[in-house]
């Protein structure tokens, strides 16, 4: 084997476990750039789901707030127990509606706001990756330039030069790996320390709506339907001299007419009574006469 078989048998088997070496680090920068765009549209989706759930949770608040003012308006229209416990109720439902203001500064806080910085975590990494990229990308083009070199100065300074490039692109890929495993352990902590404080403030905000929503059923509960639909009979029915005189007057009727119906009877009854003694009288009359007419004729005779 002449010198130049042999050196160019050195340079093929050079330049295979570098075609090796390279293919290693373009499969090692493809499988980063996955993760990137995995990751930057992961989370890109939950910061928007998060800020979405945040937005609606705002508007049931306002919601709450009228519903809140509606119910206590009522209260003006209800009698005396149901104006305590629709009071009672609106002023209850206006508290959760502050506690929920709570609620959603927390999650704009904790959660919307630290799923928001990944954008540009994200960032930092594709520059990262592009960085190493063009590393990988010089040692390839070096690599080329070296098969098609045939001169043996210029085939030692390819060689020196792809040497060189494979060197930057080591030390590149390893700033590129340590910090991605930076970027995935500060997104894995971060993730769930984000879920972990939404679970949380939810769970404070629901515990105090439990409390006041009890208060809320309490208050509708001693409300005495009996008692204001008592007031509202009292109410609905006339007062008790403007309803009696009607009766009064259909009672003296039947007095007055019964009152005179026993003078007719008691002036029939005087007249027969008259009657009676009148002939009684004509009676007694007509013996006495009769009696002195006999004495007469017998002292006559």
């Amino acid at each position: 084997m002449t010198a130049s078989e042999y050196s160019r048998s050195v340079m093929s088997s050079t330049l295979n476990r570098d075609n090796v070496e390279f293919m290693a680090r373009e499969q090692q920068t493809k499988f980063v750039h996955n993760c990137i765009e995995r990751e930057q549209k992961g989370l890109a989706r939950l910061c928007d789901s998060m800020a979405s759930y945040t937005r609606k949770t705002a508007k049931l608040r306002d919601r709450g707030d009228d519903l809140a003012e509606i119910i206590y308006k009522q209260s003006a229209n209800e009698g005396n127990s149901g104006k305590r416990a629709l009071c009672e109720a609106g002023e209850c439902l206006s508290l959760i509606q502050d506690f929920r203001q709570t609620l959603i500064m927390r999650l704009e806080n904790k959660v919307v706001d630290r799923l928001s910085t990944y954008g540009e975590e994200c960032k930092k990494a594709r520059n990262n990756l592009n960085a190493a990229a063009s590393s990988v990308q010089k040692e390839l083009a070096n690599q080329r330039r070296l098969r098609k070199q045939a001169g043996t100065q210029a085939v030692s300074q390819a060689r020196n030069e792809l040497q060189k490039s494979s060197e930057e692109s080591v030390v590149v890929l390893n700033q590129l790996q340590h910090a991605m495993e930076s970027f995935e352990e500060k997104r894995l902590r971060d993730t769930k320390e984000v879920l972990k404080d939404f679970v949380n403030v939810e769970m404070v905000f629901l515990s105090k709506a439990l409390e006041i929503y009890t208060d809320v059923y309490r208050s509708i509960e001693t409300w005495n339907i009996e008692s204001d639909l008592e007031d509202f009979r009292s109410k609905l029915r006339p007062p008790d001299s403007i309803s009696r005189t009607p009766k009064s007057t259909e009672a003296k009727e039947p007095d007055e007419k019964s009152e005179s119906g026993s003078e007719e009877q008691e002036t029939d009854s005087e007249d027969k009574d008259d009657d009676y003694d009148s002939s009684d009288y004509d009676d007694e009359t007509t013996t006495a006469a009769n009696d002195t007419m006999s004495k007469t004729r017998v002292q006559r005779m």
